[in-house]
């Protein structure tokens, strides 16, 4: 875990405490003093194969503003993993209808595994993607996002990764009334991948001799 004001790894953790589907820990750095917050976001609390709660620490890997533990499950001794990452100023999202909240990693996360459910896409992509975009967010500078900001970065990158999930998703998001809505939007999606897919297909075609 590196510190945030000099970029050094030896810290020590001063304080730790449980919160629902994450650990906050408060660090200090053993080189220059500075104490600073992280928080262990629990992609599962539990071990996601058999729900135990009891784990082992695997290996660990140093991230860019973080950690990644990978974990061996004491019950059934099957592997995930868990993110620390230093805690940003908090994103407040402006909802549709003008409310506030904090933005929150676990419900993006959840509303982007529902769109992919029982999809050929690995818990480890909705994790990407889901960094991805509080990555983006953060580096905006602003204290307040909008939820179509994100909402939109949801659908971009859906529509890369997979084509049903991104459908799923923008179903729920563009709040679509009728099946017509739907076929307009899986007509877009279909002329947009046509586009996508263009360059590659004039590449492929032989180049003209020069005209003597």
């Amino acid at each position: 875990m590196r510190c945030p004001q000099c970029n050094r790894h030896e810290t020590r953790v001063v304080d730790s405490r449980p919160e629902e589907m994450s650990i906050r820990r408060r660090r200090e750095c053993a080189n220059c003093g500075h104490r600073y917050t992280t928080y262990e976001r629990l992609e599962n609390l539990a071990c996601p194969h058999c729900e135990a709660v009891e784990s082992r620490v695997a290996s660990y890997q140093l991230l860019k503003a973080g950690s990644r533990r990978f974990r061996e499950c004491l019950r059934c001794g099957r592997a995930f993993s868990t993110t620390e990452r230093v805690d940003p100023v908090p994103l407040t999202v402006i909802k549709r209808d003008g409310r506030r909240e904090e933005f929150n990693r676990g419900k993006l996360r959840d509303k982007i595994s529902t769109a992919c459910w029982k999809r050929p896409v690995s818990s480890e992509q909705i994790g990407e993607i889901v960094d991805a975009i509080e990555g983006d967010m953060l580096a905006l500078g602003e204290p307040e996002v909008d939820s179509t900001v994100i909402g939109d970065q949801v659908m971009q990158r859906l529509r890369i990764l997979d084509e049903v999930a991104y459908v799923r998703f923008a179903s729920v998001y563009r709040h679509f009334e009728d099946i017509d809505s739907i076929a307009e939007e899986i007509e877009e999606y279909q002329q947009w991948k046509r586009r996508r897919a263009q360059p590659d297909q004039i590449s492929l075609l032989p180049k003209e001799a020069p005209v003597p």
